[in-house]
């Protein structure tokens, strides 16, 4: 039971910080105490699962990402940017939310094109000079 409080207050504090949140600015958006997000991310109390359902609606993310092991995708890498993302998504309508989606997954594709040439034109240059 310790790893698991230990893993969900590493999780709560990677993506408290994701989001360039100080803790009495997450304290303010969840409604509670300063003392009580420091007793959370020092692992000092348990999170139950009402105050995780809670905490993952204020973050607006799936439970799960409380639960993942800390090394894994997930939590960890949940950025800066994604939180900003998810806070501008959050008002907009689910057509208009999909469209952007797509957008972004082209874009995203379209540079993994580009890194994929990159990528070829190096192994390309190291079989001529080696």
């Amino acid at each position: 039971m310790d790893e698991l409080r230990e893993r969900i207050a590493e999780n709560f504090k990677r993506l408290r910080k994701a989001r360039g949140w100080t803790q009495a600015q997450a304290a303010e958006r969840g409604g509670v105490d300063t003392s009580y997000i420091g007793q959370i991310e020092a692992a000092l109390i348990t999170f139950s699962l009402n105050a995780q359902l809670k905490w993952a609606d204020v973050f607006d993310i799936d439970i799960s990402l409380f639960h993942q092991p800390i090394g894994q995708d997930g939590a960890k890498d949940f950025s800066a940017a994604e939180a900003s993302l998810v806070d501008l998504f959050r008002g907009l309508a689910s057509e208009d939310k999909r469209q952007l989606l797509l957008a972004l997954e082209g874009l995203i594709d379209q540079d993994k094109e580009k890194s994929r040439e990159r990528i070829k034109n190096i192994r390309e240059r190291l079989g001529e000079t080696g």
